[in-house]
């Protein structure tokens, strides 16, 4: 809906037409952006305001390094399980008990299992990206630095045991 607004300029005494494109409601109050945002044209790289930063918010553009954050720990997931299957297929026990049950119904469901929870941590993460944990006093984007060097002492391990015990 378009409103046509008349405007008097006193100095000239003539009317300047001013079209309002504005339709009175604030996209800020629904939670997820509109579609079309969602596919590759939304504009919105951060948030602005202060109250937006309040409550969480999905963006429409995200950074480099976030991407390269997220792809980081998807790799690393990866290599995590493929080490974890070269170890137990050399006798080593799988010790955490979720996995194991997984294990327990295949390599395939092991590693599609293993890659469906960390993918969903890394889009909670992403989907809360700037959000500003006041107690820690950090952005919730920074635990993709502690998911990575979790699973890169993780790694470390696997690879001192493969080296120590398979090769």
């Amino acid at each position: 809906m378009f409103w046509i607004l008349i405007k008097q300029d006193r100095a000239l005494d003539s009317k300047t037409y001013i079209i309002e494109r504005r339709s009175g409601q604030d996209r800020r109050n629904r939670a997820l952006p509109g579609l079309r945002y969602m596919w590759g044209s939304g504009r919105r790289l951060n948030l602005r305001r202060k109250s937006d930063r309040a409550r969480p918010a999905i963006l429409d553009w995200y950074t480099e390094s976030l991407f390269a954050g997220i792809i980081g720990v998807l790799c690393m997931s990866l290599l995590d399980a493929a080490l974890t299957l070269i170890l137990i297929n050399n006798g080593a026990v799988e010790l955490n008990p979720v996995m194991a049950y997984f294990l327990s119904y295949g390599q395939s469901v092991f590693i599609g299992a293993k890659y469906i929870f960390t993918s969903c941590s890394v889009v909670i993460v992403l989907l809360c990206s700037h959000v500003f944990l006041r107690r820690p006093g950090i952005y919730l984007r920074s635990l993709l630095n502690v998911f990575m060097g979790s699973f890169g002492l993780v790694i470390a391990w696997e690879c001192f045991l493969v080296f120590k015990y398979v090769l």
